[in-house]
Order: C-alpha cells, then structure tokens, then sequence
C-alpha cells in the first residue's frame, strides 16, 4: 500500500522525522510519477500529527474511506491501525471509529510503556 494516499501509510509519515516522511513522500511519488502538492501534504500531516489520526477519502481505492493511526512498538518499529469503510457510509461511521481508535491508541500506549492500570 502507498504511503501518501492511505490513512495508514499518512499515519506512519506523521510518526517519522519530517525530513525522512519528506525523502519518503518525494521517492513515491517519483516512482508513480505523481506531481503532488507538497506543501499541502505535509500541513496534512501536521493535521495527522496534531489530532493522531490520518484519513484517506477516497484517495486510495474509489468507494473506499479509512481512519487510522500509527504507533511504534518496544524496538521502534512502525506500525499502523486503520479502518477502512464504504465512503457511502464513512460520515456515519466517522465519529464511532474516531473514538474506537482513539481508545485503542491509548490501549496500546499503554501496553508498550509497561502500564498495565
């Protein structure tokens, strides 16, 4: 999966330092021959980093939308949770899923910090 048009792959740019998500971003999209707006992708992703969760909106599959997060494990590994949805339905479900994920982000948070309360 791409890293710049799904909700997972923004959410694990947001985690990295800006200037490796930046060599990350410029490589994809050489590689697919995208002329993005890079600006604007990365105030995207200080929106990511700001609230914590990433969003493709039909961005990467037509019909399909996603909320997601990223995380890094005990050994720094980057991970991400995201949880894709029929766009027809994503402004139902949106508020729902936000706050699952949210919880779980949290969850896992603690689990990595050893707070087992």
């Amino acid at each position: 999966f791409p890293l710049t048009t799904t909700a997972n792959g923004r959410a694990c740019l947001a985690e990295l330092p800006e200037d490796e998500a930046l060599r990350l971003i410029e490589a994809e999209w050489a590689r697919n021959e995208v002329a993005g707006d890079l600006p604007r992708f990365l105030q995207r992703l200080g929106e990511v980093r700001r609230t914590g969760l990433a969003y493709d909106l039909d961005e990467h599959s037509e019909g399909i939308s996603a909320i997601g997060f990223g995380f890094r494990d005990w050994g720094g590994t980057l991970h991400a949770i995201s949880v894709p949805m029929p766009s027809t339905r994503f402004a139902e479900m949106k508020p729902a899923v936000e706050e699952a994920l949210r919880v779980t982000k949290t969850g896992i948070a603690q689990m990595i910090a050893g707070d087992t309360t």
